[in-house]
């Protein structure tokens, strides 16, 4: 149990700090998980397209879309990861019964997206901190990703 919470949430502290790193520092460039990304990704445009000019300025808003994607893989599995670890995190609010690893998706998902709670509830205490903290997460991603957007 400590070993996914533990995994899930270092995935998800590296997530907000490359968030923050990329979207606020000024002069720090890229975090450090979205540096990696670019380099690869341009390397590989470049491979691919033998460096044709007008194909690589697609290249910006690719890596765009790439950055806000991975950001939102990224934090989505690591609450996974978390809410996975015990079998009693997450219940089904009009049966309580443990859920399936599929209802935990959905669930991990729905708490970063909508910051509610629907047909699954935290577990207990823990687990409704850690769901509180997920919604905090994902407040974050789209204030952040809609600020990197527009500048």
């Amino acid at each position: 149990m400590i070993g996914l919470v533990s995994i899930g949430l270092l995935i998800v502290l590296s997530t907000i700090i490359d968030i923050v790193w990329t979207t606020l520092w000024v002069e720090g460039g890229a975090g450090f998980i979205t540096d990696k990304l670019c380099k690869v990704t341009w390397f590989v445009m470049t491979k691919i397209t033998g460096k044709n000019r007008k194909v690589l300025r697609l290249a910006g808003p690719l890596l765009l879309i790439s950055t806000l994607l991975m950001w939102v893989v990224l934090l989505w599995f690591g609450w996974f990861l978390v809410f996975s670890a015990s079998p009693q995190a997450i219940m089904n609010s009009a049966n309580p019964q443990a859920i399936s690893w599929q209802n935990v998706i959905y669930y991990s998902g729905y708490t970063l997206f909508t910051l509610g709670l629907g047909d699954y509830s935290p577990g207990g205490p823990y687990w409704q901190l850690l769901t509180a903290i997920a919604s905090g997460t994902g407040m974050l991603f789209f204030t952040f990703g809609a600020s990197y957007i527009i500048s």
